[in-house]
């Protein structure tokens, strides 16, 4: 069995670790891979290993330099929203938007301290 179809067998919470740790080693491709063969999977509900920050507030910590080529990242910002956008309705898409972690940030607030630019211009 191939790595990715793995998502089918293994419960929530690996599930969790696995695309927390996935986007900790930058492997953005892999992930949407995963979740095109999974286009079901609640992401949205996913939480870190302290249950406080979700992926987007994760994504948001993800810096990038503008010189460098960052043709995947930014291609995986846009997959992720439109993601969120196919399986939430307009008021769930808001709420995940905008979830505090327990120190009140939102995922914007993330971005644009680590100046994730491409992030907070996005239109959700």
């Amino acid at each position: 069995m191939d790595d990715i179809n793995i998502l089918s067998i293994v419960d929530n919470n690996k599930n969790q670790n696995f695309f927390f740790q996935e986007l900790e080693n930058k492997n953005y491709k892999k992930i949407q891979q995963l979740l095109e063969q999974n286009p079901h999977e609640p992401i949205w509900e996913y939480l870190d290993a302290k249950g406080n920050k979700t992926i987007l507030h994760k994504i948001g910590t993800i810096y990038y330099s503008h010189k460098d080529n960052n043709t995947p990242f930014l291609n995986f910002i846009d997959f992720i929203l439109s993601y969120l956008k196919n399986n939430l309705d307009e008021n769930k898409l808001s709420e995940f938007i905008n979830k505090q972690c327990s120190e009140g940030c939102t995922a914007l607030h993330y971005a644009s301290f680590y100046g994730n630019l491409y992030f907070c211009r996005l239109d959700y």
